[in-house]
C-alpha cells in the first residue's frame, strides 16, 4: 500500500535524499507549504523551517486521523453485534480516564487507549451464526466466544499492529481470584492493564444498551457491583482508583439524526 512521507517547508534536499529509495518500499515523498490541505496516506512528517504552530497544526491532524480509523473500527465492531452506536468510544473514553486517574507513564496510557478500542477484535474471526445467534448458545459456541481474547492478541501480534495491547487485549476477561478465562490466572499475574480494563469492561457493559437484554443498569447499581466483586472478579487497588476519582460516567444517549 502506497504510504506519503511528508515534507513542509523549504526542504529542497528532502526530496532527492529520500525519493529514490522510499518508491522502493512504497513511500513516496510528498512536498507541501504551510497552509496545504494534508493529502491521504500521509504516515511521517519532516520538516525544516516551518513555524511551530504549523507543524503543530499538522501533527495534530495526522494524530487524529490515525485514531479516526481506530474510532471507525470500532463503529465496525458495534455494528456487527447490534450495539448503540458510540459503544466502543465510550470504552475509549473510559480507559482514557483511567489511565489519567492512575497516572500511568506514556507507554502504559498509550496501551490502554488502544485497547479500548480494540478489546473485542477477535470477534472478527468468529462467525455470525454464533457471534450474533439470538438463541442459547451451546457449550461449544460459548467457548468459541469466550476465545475472543486469544483470537484478538493472536491478530494484534500477526498483524504486528497495536502490539502494544495485545496483552490487555488477550486477558482483559481475566479474574482477580483467577475463577476468569482464557488461561485462569489471578492476582500479579494477570498484568496491571487487563485488570484496569477489566474493570472498565464490565462497568461500560453494564452501564450501556445491550439488544440482549432489557434495560440497563445505572452508575450507582455498576459501582455497587462493583463493590460487591471486590477482591475476586476485581482488582481492590485498581477498583479503589476506579471509583474514588470517578472515572465511571453514566450512559448519555446519543441524539437522534433529524
Amino acid at each position: 500500500m502506497l504510504k506519503r512521507i511528508l515534507v513542509i517547508g523549504d526542504v529542497p534536499e528532502a526530496a532527492g535524499k529520500f525519493a529514490a529509495g522510499a518508491r522502493r518500499k512504497d513511500l513516496v515523498v510528498h512536498e507541501a507549504q504551510q497552509g496545504d490541505r494534508l493529502p491521504d496516506a500521509a504516515v511521517a512528517l519532516l520538516a525544516a523551517g516551518t513555524k511551530q504552530a504549523e507543524l503543530l497544526k499538522t501533527t495534530v491532524t495526522l494524530g487524529n486521523r490515525y485514531q479516526a480509523v481506530l474510532l471507525l473500527l470500532g463503529q465496525a465492531l458495534d455494528a456487527r453485534e447490534g450495539k448503540p452506536p458510540g459503544t466502543t468510544e465510550r470504552v475509549h473514553e473510559h480507559a482514557s480516564r483511567f489511565a489519567q486517574a492512575l497516572e500511568l507513564d506514556d507507554d502504559d496510557r498509550i496501551a490502554l487507549e488502544h485497547a479500548g478500542y480494540l478489546s473485542e477484535i477477535g470477534k472478527l474471526r468468529i462467525g455470525n451464526e454464533v457471534l450474533i445467534k439470538k438463541s442459547l448458545l451451546t457449550y461449544d459456541e460459548w467457548t468459541l466466544i469466550q476465545s475472543h481474547t486469544t483470537l484478538g492478541a493472536e491478530l494484534l501480534r500477526e498483524s504486528d499492529v497495536f502490539i502494544e495491547c495485545a496483552d490487555i487485549v488477550r486477558c482483559h476477561h481475566e479474574c482477580y481470584d483467577g475463577t476468569g478465562y482464557p488461561a485462569r490466572i489471578e492476582r500479579d499475574a494477570i498484568p496491571r492493564l487487563s485488570r484496569a480494563m477489566r474493570i472498565i469492561d464490565v462497568y461500560c457493559a453494564m452501564t450501556t444498551p445491550r439488544l440482549y437484554r432489557k434495560g440497563f443498569s445505572t452508575h450507582d447499581q455498576a459501582v455497587a457491583y462493583l463493590e460487591s466483586e471486590r477482591g475476586k472478579h476485581f482488582d481492590p487497588e485498581l477498583l479503589d482508583v476506579f471509583i474514588k476519582k470517578k472515572v465511571g460516567k453514566p450512559f448519555v444517549a446519543p441524539a437522534s439524526r433529524p
